[in-house]
């Protein structure tokens, strides 16, 4: 029961919205343990049973982000690798003004990471925004998305 309240609780915040009220029970944990103020046992317990459901819960949606990355990555990557994207003329544009060629596009969705996923205001399609290195070892950063005829769809490119 504990769990599905916390389950419930952690889904209407920010997905780490839990991590403060853990460090807090940490830290009270670890100084009640310091100044041996652990006379009401039950309720130590308690704490410590609330705070490993919390850990458990943001574990839990760690994982499931983390897996779920790895699989939009793998396919983006299985799409540079057929040849199946395109870029858009304001990537072209950005590229120009980088210094930066098509290959260096390549090698970031091939050897980066998603940075984050964000959703276009306009038309609700998700956008993933991912930091890699150029073949001449730059930073830089790729938009992307998945166009509605299954091909990747370079939006732009920045050199950070």
């Amino acid at each position: 029961m504990l769990e599905r309240f916390l389950e419930s609780v952690y889904l209407r915040f920010s997905p780490f919205s839990l991590l403060p009220i853990v460090i807090f029970l940490l830290m009270y944990l670890k100084e009640c343990d310091i100044l041996n103020l652990s006379r009401n046992v039950t309720a130590r317990n308690r704490l410590y049973e609330v705070t490993t459901c919390i850990l458990n819960i943001l574990i839990k949606k760690w994982e499931f982000i983390h897996t779920m990355y790895d699989r939009v990555l793998n396919r983006m990557r299985r799409l540079i690798v057929k040849r199946q994207y395109v870029v858009s003329a304001h990537a072209y544009d950005e590229m120009a003004a980088d210094d930066l060629a098509i290959w260096d596009v390549e090698s970031i969705i091939l050897t980066g990471k998603i940075v984050e996923r964000q959703k276009d205001k306009t038309t609700s399609e998700n956008k993933y925004r991912l930091r890699g290195k150029t073949l001449g070892g730059s930073v830089v950063e790729v938009i992307v998305k998945f166009g509605i005829t299954g091909k990747l769809v370079v939006i732009t490119v920045y050199a950070l």
